[in-house]
Formats: structure tokens, sequence, C-alpha cells
């Protein structure tokens, strides 16, 4: 029998408001105590999503995005190394550069979710009810490029979210290591190394939207990044 890795998510009432078993936000010990049983079940991959809050409407900065509760994450991180040899997971690729690098900074994770297409997700799992969560971010090829510098920098390996193949034209551009700031040419190699992780999201509500079909998933298959680095 092939080995299976089973990847768990257990995620709180912020975005499944109607859903009468999820931790609340404010519970990180309730999060923790899914992880540890999801993982006395058998997930290999935690893929934490902590706590957290939310923008209220679009920021100064042009974004509105998910905050980070430190001290949630701190928790939950804890719990799931104690409980046994799962792999953690960094999720939340729509939070801020800076609020990730300090959570990289702070609590070492394995790996952690960026997003190589624009972000603008209008979450409604409960359709009779109002949408329980929306997030809006371009991610410049700038911004990409310094996500993988970091994450090099603090021995993160990326899980590469990509909801259209507008995802993989970014992962050839961030790969080729040509990069022009301010009309000069720069050179970086290797910010991708192999082997690349990567997540397809089909279904996704939101301008990013990919049909949950086979032809969908089938265009994506047949439509990889082809640069393998240097």
């Amino acid at each position: 029998m092939s080995k299976l890795i089973i990847t768990v998510t257990c995620d709180t009432t912020l975005t499944y408001p109607h859903n009468p078993n999820g931790p609340r936000p404010d519970n990180p010990g309730g999060l923790a105590d899914e992880y540890a049983r999801a993982i006395n079940a058998g997930a290999a991959i935690c893929h934490m999503h902590g706590s957290y809050t939310s923008d209220p409407v679009i920021q100064p900065d042009g974004r509105q995005l998910q905050i980070p509760i430190m001290d949630g994450w701190r928790l939950i991180t804890e719990r799931i190394r104690s409980t046994g040899a799962a792999i953690v997971q960094f999720g939340l690729a729509s939070i801020r550069l800076e609020q990730k690098i300090e959570l990289w900074r702070t609590l070492k994770p394995d790996m952690s979710s960026i997003n190589f297409d624009s972000h603008d997700e209008y979450f409604q799992p409960d359709p009779p009810y109002p949408p329980a969560g929306y997030c809006y971010s371009i991610h410049p090829i700038s911004e990409l490029r310094q996500y993988a510098q970091l994450a090099n920098q603090h021995n993160v390996k990326l899980e590469i979210e990509c909801f259209s193949t507008g995802a993989f034209w970014a992962i050839e551009k961030v790969r080729a290591g040509e990069f022009w700031v301010n009309g000069r040419r720069e050179d970086e190699s290797n910010l991708l190394p192999d082997p690349l992780w990567a997540t397809l999201f089909l279904g996704w509500p939101g301008q990013s939207w990919m049909p949950p079909t086979p032809k969908g998933l089938q265009f994506m298959i047949d439509c990889p990044p082809t640069s393998t680095g240097a």
C-alpha cells in the first residue's frame, strides 16, 4: 500500500460561524485539543490557521486581511509539537508579510503558505447566511521574491497556494531569478528550491475562482510550471 500523507486544518467558528462543533476564535486551547486529536488519529501535517481577527474593511494599505493573535498561535504550535511528530505548516497566506515573518521568527514552523495569485476571496460556506469571510490583497513579484528570500533565511518550506495558472507563471518568474528594480536588472537564483510544494484550489469563491470540475483540474495539471530553477 502506498504511503498516505494526511493534512488537517482545525479552523474556528470565525470561518464557519454556524458550525456548533468548532472552537471559538478566542479559544486556542480548544483548537490545540483538536490538533492533538487529529495527530493521534493519523494526521501527518497540521495546517494551522491559529487564532486571529480580521480587518473589518479594506485598510489604507489597500488590503483586507487576517490578523494573527500571537499568543494563540504559540499555544497551538507548542501543543502540536508536544503531541507527536507532525509537520507544522502555518496557514493564513492572507496575513501581512511582517506578521508572517514574526511568526516564522518566533515559532519556527516547518512550512508556511503563501498565495502566488492575488487574494480575492469571498468565503460563504452557508449560503442562507451573510459571507463568513472576505480578504483582498495583491501579491506582486517583488513581494513574492521577498517571501522566498525570507523563507530560505528562516529554513521554512513554502506551501505555494495556486488558485489559477497565473500562480504557475509567478512561480516561473521567481525561479528564473531575473528581477527589475527601478529600471535596473537584479539576478537572484535558487529562491524556490526543488521540490516545490503546491496546493491547487478549485471552486474557491472569489475572482481567482477555478471551476471545481474534472476539466478544471485537468487544465491546472496540464499547465504546470516548467522552470526548474538554477
